[in-house]
């Protein structure tokens, strides 16, 4: 394989990857919400029966309970 070949298929591999990356993330911004799921918002109530550690809802609550409980101090 020439260097000049292989130049080429390199930048049209990348080509190619960026605009599957950019199409992707645009269609995945205009796909709306599931019925039913459009306002959820993090709370105690929906939150406080998950066990999972790595939530980053949950994580949410958490870091605005500490941050309320600081600024009552």
């Amino acid at each position: 394989m020439s260097k000049e070949l292989a130049i080429t298929l390199t930048i049209v591999i990348i080509v190619v990857l960026l605009a599957i990356f950019v199409t992707s993330f645009v269609l995945y911004r205009r796909t709306p919400a599931p019925k039913g799921c459009e306002n959820l918002e993090p709370s105690e109530e929906v939150c406080g029966s998950c066990k999972k550690a790595g939530c980053p809802i949950r994580w949410g609550i958490e870091k605005s309970d500490e941050d309320g409980k600081e600024e009552k101090e």
